[in-house]
């Protein structure tokens, strides 16, 4: 939303779908001069990014139910989680806080819990988490993020998203355990962010990843014995999703540790092997799949198999 075109001012308030508000007012005010901007928010979570303006008559409010939250410049969080708590936490400026009593500023990394009766102590904003192995390829068929601990946190939000400036967020879920899954995520170039929730409702500030969803899976199938004569004849099977050009490689070892191939078949075209009167005992195989996709070639090795 442009603002007072003269002093170059901007500010960007970003809603979650299942959340909902609305423009109040949004004029410039002749007397004494300045800018008037009041957004509602009555329910869900809202972000906000602002610009500071030097004009001390301005004011720039968003409101719940519960509380005005009046801006000085900042980025900041307003959210209106129920009929009896709303919250503000500032990530950059100050911001102050208004409920049924006096105003509360709200400094940088802190942020309020405000009820019916009060608005509370700023508290420290949890810490920002990180994700393990946050930025690398996800080829499994369900997207999963590992979130490093963060002491105090109960809960983790992550969202997803097609730009690095989350406008275009197109998946998120809160979950109090540090692994967090996403289903059916195409193939893609995509963002995901992660932050941190504590026990009285505050998030933290978030931790952002770039990371590539390329689907690429091998699942070994069901060993299978046919008798051909005097032969017995073991079919070995396996399949693998996700787009490109495969081979496979195909080995089977007498110990678990997998240290001495009995058979090593590489550059199968099919995902299947034939394997022909195998002494009696105790078997580990695998499968490694070569694939060419977008001019590059990759490799993955699937987990050892035990056949008896």
């Amino acid at each position: 939303v442009p603002g007072d075109t003269k002093s170059n001012l901007f500010h960007r308030i970003t809603l979650p779908s299942n959340s909902s508000g609305r423009v109040r007012q949004l004029r410039e005010v002749p007397m004494p001069g300045g800018l008037l901007r009041v957004f509602d928010l009555d329910q869900g979570r809202s972000s906000t990014s602002a610009t500071p303006n030097a004009n001390p008559n301005s004011r720039f409010l968003i409101r719940t139910p519960l509380s005005v939250s009046a801006v000085r410049g900042t980025e900041f969080r307003v959210a209106a989680l129920s009929e009896g708590q709303a919250t503000t936490e500032v990530l950059k400026g100050l911001v102050g806080v208004a409920g049924s009593q006096a105003e509360v500023a709200v400094a940088e990394t802190f942020g309020v819990s405000v009820t019916p009766a009060a608005v509370g102590a700023p508290l420290k904003l949890p810490a920002t988490p990180k994700l393990l192995r946050g930025g690398r390829a996800q080829e499994d068929p369900v997207v999963t993020f590992e979130v490093e601990p963060v002491a105090d946190a109960v809960a983790y939000r992550l969202q997803l998203a097609h730009d690095a400036g989350f406008i275009d967020t197109f998946a998120e879920t809160r979950s109090d355990k540090t692994r967090v899954a996403f289903d059916n995520i195409p193939d893609g170039a995509y963002f995901v962010r992660a932050t941190a929730i504590d026990a009285v409702g505050l998030e933290g500030p978030a931790s952002n990843y770039g990371f590539d969803r390329d689907l690429n899976v091998l699942e070994p199938g069901q060993s299978a014995v046919e008798r051909s004569g005097k032969l017995r004849k073991y079919l070995f099977k396996w399949t693998a999703t996700g787009q490109g050009a495969r081979t496979f490689r195909f080995q089977l070892f007498g110990d678990p540790q997998a240290r001495t191939a009995l058979v090593d078949q590489p550059g199968l075209e099919t995902p299947q092997v034939v394997l022909t009167d195998l002494p009696p005992g105790t078997y580990h195989w695998r499968v490694t799949v070569t694939r060419l996709a977008k001019g590059v070639i990759t490799e993955k090795v699937g987990g050892l198999q035990e056949l008896t």
